[in-house]
């Protein structure tokens, strides 16, 4: 053996491109985008994920759907898998952050991790029961979990902007079913004095449709709503109205060591308008602060291709996180992270 130094090669994920090539069994056979767009969701940017879904799309000719190719993949990819481990790993990860490598969550899960860190999609859905065996053993889905909805996005391929927010939304029911926090262990909300922020989810929370704001009066003004005055700890708001004023997804944490509640104020770009976001949670939050004096406000601005450092972030009046590419990982886990990177591959490739 010789003395040199020898350096590690840490291969990426394949992107979007290359998911199209490796399905198209390198260009002999033709592959419908919105097939891309299923198989990304149920197989991530996992290489053995793909592999197996390529072979079920050409070989086996499967009807492909989201909840087909999770129950057709995890036979296989998931045959060293202890489901239960997973589960404690991803658990341990958003309730204390990354596992070190020595500790013996992560030993017990380290063969099913990729390069970077992440478990492909079908072993994730097994693991919080999305993918379960019915009475007669036979693999079932259950659509009705948010994990499953994180993956089966129904404008996956036609509207990425729209699939953010859904992603996000789902996201939040997905932590708040398994207990964890808002605010994930390695993820620090600026503008406050504390070194962390620990923001409960309601221990019952149910989906709102209806608009926090409405534009009124001549001039025009943006007001509150009748829902958004009486805001109720308990209810997630999504409202249904197409570029809705100032926010996208809003709800009431709690703060349990001190019982103090927390709107919490989403605004999700796809692109890098950090200053229009910041304008628009200041104003949402300036609102929500007069009618609730006695709540916190914090505002998060999913504007996930801003960059590191900017000068917008400065002018937020609130308590804030930015969730940028660098914050991915640490916000969403790895596993998770690469559905945002497939949304933005779509924003900028285009159907």
């Amino acid at each position: 053996m010789s003395n040199r130094d020898i350096d590690i090669w840490k291969p990426s994920h394949p992107n979007i491109k290359t998911v199209e090539w490796l399905l198209s069994y390198g260009g002999q056979h033709t592959v419908k985008p919105h097939d891309v767009s299923l198989i990304v969701a149920a197989a991530g940017f996992h290489y053995r994920s793909v592999h197996e879904a390529r072979r079920l799309l050409v070989d086996d000719k499967l009807a492909l759907t989201v909840p087909n190719l999770l129950k057709t993949l995890f036979p296989s990819v998931g045959k060293k898998c202890n489901t239960a481990d997973i589960r404690r790993y991803l658990d341990r990860f958003f309730k204390n952050g990354t596992p070190s490598e020595d500790s013996e969550v992560y030993k017990t899960v380290e063969v099913n991790l990729d390069i970077n860190n992440a478990f492909a999609p079908a072993v994730v859905c097994a693991a919080y029961e999305v993918i379960k065996r019915d009475t007669s053993g036979i693999l079932a889905i259950d659509e009705t979990n948010p994990l499953y909805s994180m993956f089966a996005c129904h404008v996956a391929y036609t509207d990425p902007a729209k699939q953010l927010e859904e992603l996000g939304m789902h996201f939040d029911f997905f932590r708040q079913q398994q207990g964890m926090k808002v605010v994930p262990p390695e993820v620090q909300v600026h503008k406050t004095n504390a070194d962390h922020v620990h923001i409960s989810f309601p221990a019952n929370m149910k989906k709102s449709v209806e608009d926090l704001f409405v534009s009124r009066g001549k001039p025009q003004q943006v007001v509150l709503t009748e829902a958004a005055k009486n805001m109720a700890f308990g209810t997630y708001f999504y409202p249904k109205t197409k570029n809705h004023p100032h926010i996208d997804r809003a709800f009431v944490g709690l703060e349990e060591t001190t019982s103090l509640e927390w709107i919490v104020l989403y605004q999700d770009k796809i692109d890098k308008n950090l200053p229009l976001a910041v304008k628009s949670l200041n104003l949402a939050g300036q609102a929500f602060k007069k009618q609730f004096p006695n709540r916190s406000i914090l505002c998060v601005a999913n504007v996930i291709e801003t960059a590191d450092v900017t000068i917008a972030q400065a002018k937020f009046m609130f308590p804030y996180i930015v969730v940028r590419k660098s914050l991915w990982n640490q916000f969403y886990s790895p596993t998770f992270a690469h559905v945002i990177t497939y949304i933005r591959a779509r924003q900028v490739d285009g159907p």
